[in-house]
This record gives structure tokens, sequence and C-alpha cells, in this order.
């Protein structure tokens, strides 16, 4: 097990550091072994479920089939599913992924999808869905500000934010989104908040680098006649052509992020759960956010200055002795 000086010692059952990226912001990965290969797995509230890139499976020659299926990305873009055969997939020092695919279909595992190459340059080989590692009575908090992942009780949950001290997040309610009506639907949640004083609902996706908001809603419209940049944006499955805007200012019940530089999509995201836009790492790169299954919470410094330097991902690599 992974130890930290920063967690209080009672009531933290597993803890595992999250590292950082070299890009700006810095974006959240911990390790991730599949099979024989270790690799590392963005920490991406943002997605449903946990997601294995196609590059990396195919390059370690593991077994896949057709799902006959398609992923969608952020921007709404498709991404041609396929399964993963049963292998051992886990975050060392924390233990094994749960498989987000029924056993009954074909006996696959793990969603795999054909990501931006982009991930695989920053030696990003997966993603894993923070919210799809909960277990009964206990809450997973991904703590961006002191670089770790942890699980606590439920129970002592409350304690464990307060601890950090900080203003807290989500006080304007937060909700959960079911991607699918079985046990092994995926999750995600949403926040209510305001941008530039107008209510928005925002997904809470660490896996962003930046929050955005959707040109083709009122939401977005509203921002048109802002100053903008033209610049691309690069999601899971494509890159797209955006416009940033500067001055951005946010708010989510007591926590305010002002001067914020955020991208306007050309999409209106996915059908599920309707939301108007993204809170991303330059939101959440001073906070704590937790998942109990059922609620999400959460606490934030004052300040967005990070509290390590970035870590450079390496590219994938076999076990040794492999």
């Amino acid at each position: 097990m992974v130890t930290s000086a920063h967690a209080p010692a009672a009531g933290v059952r597993r803890r595992v550091t999250i590292g950082w990226t070299t890009t700006k912001p810095a974006q959240p990965f911990v390790t991730l072994a599949v099979g024989d290969v270790t690799t590392h797995a963005l920490v991406d509230t943002g997605a449903s479920d946990h997601v294995i890139a196609g590059a990396l499976v195919d390059t370690a020659g593991l077994s896949t089939v057709s799902l006959h299926a398609q992923g969608v990305d952020h921007g709404a873009g498709s991404m041609h599913l396929r399964g993963l055969a049963h292998t051992d997939v886990q975050v060392p020092g924390w233990g094994p992924l749960e498989p987000n695919i029924g056993t009954a279909k074909d006996g696959m595992a793990f969603a795999v999808a054909g990501v931006h190459e982009r991930f695989q340059e920053l030696g990003l080989g997966a993603f894993v869905s923070p919210q799809r590692l909960v277990t009964a009575g206990f809450a997973v908090v991904v703590d961006l500000a002191r670089s770790e992942m942890v699980e606590v009780p439920v129970p002592l949950l409350r304690a464990y934010l307060d601890e950090r001290g900080g203003t807290s997040l989500f006080t304007a309610g937060a909700d959960v989104c079911k991607h699918g009506a079985t046990a092994r639907a995926g999750i995600t949640w949403i926040a209510n908040a305001l941008l530039e004083g107008h209510p928005a609902r925002l997904l809470v996706d660490t896996g962003a680098a930046y929050g955005d908001v959707f040109r083709d809603t009122p939401l977005g419209r509203s921002l048109i006649g802002r100053d903008r940049a033209s610049t691309t944006m690069v999601t899971a499955g494509s890159t797209l052509d955006t416009e940033r805007v500067s001055n951005v200012t946010v708010r989510l019940g007591d926590l305010q992020r002002s001067k914020l530089n955020w991208t306007l999509v050309p999409s209106q995201g996915k059908p599920v759960c309707p939301y108007d836009g993204v809170l991303g790492i330059d939101v959440l790169r001073a906070c704590a956010v937790a998942f109990d299954g059922q609620h999400i919470s959460g606490r934030c410094a004052q300040t967005n200055e990070a509290a390590e330097p970035p870590v450079k991902a390496s590219r994938p690599r076999k076990k040794r002795g492999s």
C-alpha cells in the first residue's frame, strides 16, 4: 500500500498516489496494470465506465471481440467499442477493477475503445472512473489537492473532508446520472452552478483539462458575444475546432473561481442526463471530490496552486519477468 503523510491515520482503508502529466494544466493519473502491461490511467470522473485504449490492448496482444456498440465522447463523437476478454486489471496498491461488462456478454470484462493518439503520447493507456470503484459502506475520495485517491468508510467521510478545510463544494446540489438500468450501469455526476451569473448544469469531469460550455445551448449562446480565440480541443476520440472564451467566472455553492479560460464546444453533449458543459481540472485542481455511490461532496482550497509538481507519465511497459 502506498502511504502518504498528508492523510489522517484513522479510517483510510485504501490509498494510492495520483501522478500528474506535464501538460498545462496537468491532468491526474494512477498506475494501472492490464495483464502483464503496466501503464497509466487518467483519473476521469467524466467517464461513466473504465475504458482501456485499443492501442494498448493491441500492442499487448490481448484478446478482444467487437461489442457491436458505439461509445460517445464529450464532443458527441462516436468510438467503436470492443470487449476485453477476462484479464487481470488492477490499480497497484488499490486492487483489481470490477469488470464493467456483464460476464454473460461473450465472456468480456472491460470496454476497449480507439482513443485519440494524444493520450498515447502522454503515456495514458486507459481511463479509470473513480465512481466505479465505490463499494458498499465506503466512499472514494479523489483528493487532487494532495495528489492521492483514498477509500474511507461513509460514516467518517464528513470528518475526513472537514480535516482538509477550505470551501465546501456542491452545496447548490449535484445529481447522479445513471447510464443504463442495470446494476452495472455507469454513472456520472452533474453539479448545479452559476456561470457568469446564469444557472448551469456542469458535468464534474477530472478528465477535462479546462471547463467548457456547449455552444448551442442558451448558456453557450450567451457567451458568443464575448472576446474569443480559435483553438482545438482533444476529446477521447476526436479533435474539435473550438473557441476559447476568457475571464469566465463560475460559482458552485460557496466556491467561486474567476478569470477562467473556457471552451465553447460545437456539441450538445450526450442525450443522457442533459447538461450545459463541463467542470474541469482548472477549477477542481485544488479540491477533494468524494463519491459514496449515492451522493457527491467535496472541499476546495481557496487557491488553484498545485500541491505537488507535475510528474511525467511514462509509456506502457511490460512487467518484469513477463
